[in-house]
């Protein structure tokens, strides 16, 4: 048997290593899962995120548009651009434009005479007449030679929130008195920020996404954090360094041939986070929540770590518990082959005796006095030999089926052991060199058992201590005492056997915990025994609340102590 357990006991080796592969590719799976869906989320993340800068850079040059395209158009047809046109023209970009505080106020440069202009403005309170404000600056009066400004915008003619001003030169051929030939434009920066990336932002972010949480800032400069702790995943100039009719040439045509424009703002826009942007400063931050891609690809990790390492618990956890209830089936086939051996070699020893000595007498031999004496003494041997083995068995039986409440009943300790002692008297007469110490108090409580197994546990404790601690070389003593003792705050009783026979290893000792062991000795020496009776007193003690220790040293005796608690009054 002990074999066959460590057989057993190397399935395990190939079995986890397989179980460990499988939670590895497991969790490869799942990581590849994850890293795939991290992706994806990335992608979304800069799709949305260049959809707001595209979106954004479409309404301001819509607004460039309603009064460069628009009015070039009219020139085109002929009309003549007076203010009256340029206020109609913001009327109409107001009623037309989603977002219509973008636009704040203008500046136009006017004819007024050969070779002489003026400039006037115009806001929400009207025009003023002969005034070029500040941020208007750009707007140049042409060469006195009666020729008109160069229709290339100056260098910085860029969109951004720092300076919001674009100037824009009409395409008149020859300008007549009281016709504008340049306007210079200013767009509220606070609306970009406020209003129009905001709303943007809610759109791009919830399109072909559902519900997933981001958060999106508008930072300005690279350098600057948003202030939360959540780290950025993705940034993008808001406003790139490109100038405005690449924009314009980009949204309105969309030919191929214009690529060069859309390839510089991709080279300005798609900057790792933490490089130096080229924009103008003002960047779209966008994370995803709680805390970032980074900390949501740690969470997947964790996530498949766990799910990998309960895959791995669970096929593992079922494979032992197979492996245990094989092993307990196969324990008890043996118990049975074991218990049936016992039933086939040491029941018909005694019933062999008692036969023959039966057959003896019916036949009339020994009919004297010492023959009818001896008889008569093995006779008693054996029906006490085959009834301690009856009652280990019922006992056992008894403890294995179980203990019910109904079935305890107050026993007092002393008077089992004083009725297994009278059954020893003729072992006492025949071992001069033997020692019975006792000690019975009269005051001990009573305990809460079973009659049956209660007794036959003590008299295994008592039997063991007479045959085998008298073994060997005398003088031998045999010591039994009874106690009032408490153990872990509850009263109980301990009933102690001391001997000091050859004793046992440690290892035996824990082999006697099940039934149907013995102690090397006594298999070598055959010793009559099943190996049931310190089986049964331990089972005992555990199934009436109690407690079975020993100690032994091999060739210097052992000692056993039985505690069960008192009856509670």
């Amino acid at each position: 048997m002990p074999l066959a357990n460590a057989r057993s006991s190397f399935v395990f080796v190939p079995v986890l290593a397989v179980l460990a592969l499988a939670s590895l590719v497991l969790f490869n799976s799942l990581e590849t899962e994850s890293q795939a869906e991290n992706a994806r989320q990335l992608h979304f993340m800069k799709t949305a995120a260049f959809q707001v800068v595209d979106d954004l850079g479409y309404e301001l040059f819509s607004m460039v548009s309603a009064f460069s395209f628009d009015l070039n158009t009219q020139i085109a047809d002929g009309t003549v651009i007076t203010r009256d046109t340029l206020t109609a023209a913001v009327a109409r970009y107001r009623a037309q434009a989603r977002f219509p505080s973008l636009f704040e106020e203008l500046a136009c440069l006017e004819r007024t005479g050969p070779g002489t202009y003026r400039f006037d403005s115009w806001n929400d309170s009207g025009w003023v007449t002969d005034y070029r404000p500040s941020w208007a600056e750009n707007m140049v009066v042409p060469p006195q030679d009666g020729g008109r400004p160069e229709s290339t915008p100056p260098s910085d003619n860029t969109f951004s929130l720092d300076r919001p001003v674009l100037t824009v030169y009409l395409r008149n051929r020859r300008a007549q008195v009281g016709e504008v030939i340049a306007i210079t434009l200013r767009f509220r920066p606070q609306t970009v920020i406020g209003t129009i990336v905001p709303a943007l932002v809610s759109q791009r972010f919830s399109e072909s996404n559902g519900a997933s949480p981001y958060i999106a800032n508008i930072i300005y400069s690279p350098a600057t954090t948003s202030g939360d702790s959540i780290p950025v995943d993705w940034r993008v100039p808001l406003l790139p360094w490109t100038p405005f009719e690449g924009w314009f040439d980009y949204y309105v045509k969309r030919i191929s041939a214009l690529q060069p424009s859309r390839t510089a703002f991709d080279r300005l826009a798609q900057q790792p986070v933490g490089a130096k942007t080229e924009g103008t400063g003002w960047n779209l931050e966008v994370s995803r929540l709680p805390g970032g891609l980074l900390e949501e690809l740690i969470g997947f990790r964790w996530r498949n770590g766990a799910l990998s390492l309960g895959f791995f618990l669970v096929l593992g956890l079922g494979f032992l518990g197979l492996y245990l209830t094989t092993r307990q089936t196969r324990l008890h086939e043996h118990q049975v082959r074991t218990f049936l051996a016992l039933v086939s070699h040491e029941l018909k020893t005694p019933l062999a005796v008692v036969q023959s000595l039966a057959d003896n007498l019916s036949r009339g031999i020994g009919t004297d006095e010492a023959r009818a004496r001896e008889y008569g003494v093995v006779l008693r041997q054996e029906s006490d030999r085959l009834g301690r083995m009856v009652n280990n068995i019922l006992g056992l039986t008894a403890i294995q089926g179980g203990i019910s409440p109904r079935d305890r009943c107050p026993i007092e300790v002393s008077a089992l052991v004083k009725d297994r002692l009278a059954c020893e008297p003729d072992l006492q007469d025949q071992a001069a060199d033997l020692t019975v110490n006792t000690e019975f108090p009269t005051d001990l409580p009573l305990v809460l058992g079973h009659h049956t197994a209660l007794s036959a546990a003590i008299d295994n404790l008592v039997g063991n201590a007479f045959r085998h601690g008298t073994l060997g070389p005398g003088p031998h003593l045999v010591e039994l005492r009874l106690r009032s003792q408490h153990r872990l705050g509850r009263r109980g009783v301990s009933f102690s056997v001391r001997d000091n026979g050859p004793g046992f290893t440690r290892r035996e000792g824990r082999r006697f915990r099940r039934p149907f062991r013995r102690g090397q000795r006594a298999s070598q020496e055959q010793t009559p025994g099943s190996g049931v009776g310190l089986s049964l007193v331990y089972s005992t003690a555990e199934s009436l609340g109690g407690h079975l220790s020993w100690k032994s040293q091999a060739g210097r005796g052992s000692q056993f102590v039985l505690w069960l608690p008192a009856v509670v009054k």
